[in-house]
């Protein structure tokens, strides 16, 4: 059993305390941050949320105190479904992780999310956890390290779990059906922004809504090679390539829904 320290203690308790009170989920995820530097000291971190469509799990709306706006976007984009921890994010429960338990040297400095994406930010060890409500994956928080600065050692890893405990309780109550926004009400505000012809933009809300092909082509009553044909212009528009990368523009260009009334 890890033992921690008076100081530490208090430190969980502040943050513990004010958690609970915030109901903004930015303001929630910003704070965090902060009060983390203090408590597990890193170089980069970032908290992000989640939500499933259609069965994909999609994370959006990250917050970072210390990673640029490309680099996260450089993580999502290429790197998130080949991360070597992605595995905890398959459980049905809070993950506590430590990035060292699970693979050695040589896999990590051969995997590409290292060479390419970590090693330029000078980062090397990872700790992070999941946040779940029942069996649905709400959002995550990783902090990283540099291979000078050393692991995460066990009393870091329990106390992010028990901040990880908590926040799960908190988004259970606040957002009891998941972090869902109204992403194609969003998509409508988008097109202006993008370009998109009024068409683009029917057949982005209906994505967004979780139509497939087909069910666009009968909602529109055109055929269905027409929609992909307009689904890849819209895909060229926003310079992307997948539904996933779409629903992710959407969520990242909004703010998720208004928590429940108490």
């Amino acid at each position: 059993m890890i033992t921690l320290d008076n100081s530490q203690w208090n430190q969980l308790d502040e943050i513990i305390l004010n958690l609970h009170i915030q109901k903004d989920v930015t303001i929630l995820q910003t704070q965090i941050l902060e009060q983390l530097a203090g408590l597990i000291p890193h170089r980069r971190s970032f908290f992000d949320l989640c939500t499933t469509q259609n069965g994909q799990r999609v994370f959006f709306a990250p917050v970072s105190l210390n990673m640029s706006k490309e680099e996260l976007a450089d993580y999502y984009k290429n790197y998130q479904y080949s991360d070597y921890v992605v595995w905890s994010f398959s459980n049905h429960s809070s993950t506590i992780y430590r990035d060292s338990d699970m693979i050695g040297r040589p896999v990590r400095e051969n995997s590409d999310i290292y060479r390419q994406w970590m090693k330029p930010m000078d980062i090397y060890y990872s700790l992070g956890c999941t946040i779940f409500s029942g069996n649905q994956l709400l959002g995550s928080i990783t902090l990283f390290r540099s291979e000078q600065e050393g692991d995460f050692t066990d009393s870091e890893l329990a106390m992010l779990e028990v901040i990880s405990r908590h926040l799960s309780a908190h988004f259970s109550f606040l957002w009891p059906y998941g972090t869902v926004p109204n992403l194609a009400a969003n998509a409508a505000k988008a097109a202006g922004r993008e370009g998109l012809s009024s068409r683009e933009s029917e057949i982005a809300e209906l994505i967004a809504a979780g139509h497939s092909n087909s069910e666009i082509s009968q909602i529109l009553f055109i055929s269905e090679n027409t929609v992909k044909k307009h689904v890849n212009s819209l895909y060229r528009k926003l310079h992307i390539t997948s539904r996933t990368q779409l629903l992710r523009r959407l969520y990242d260009q909004m703010s998720i829904g208004t928590p429940r009334e108490e």
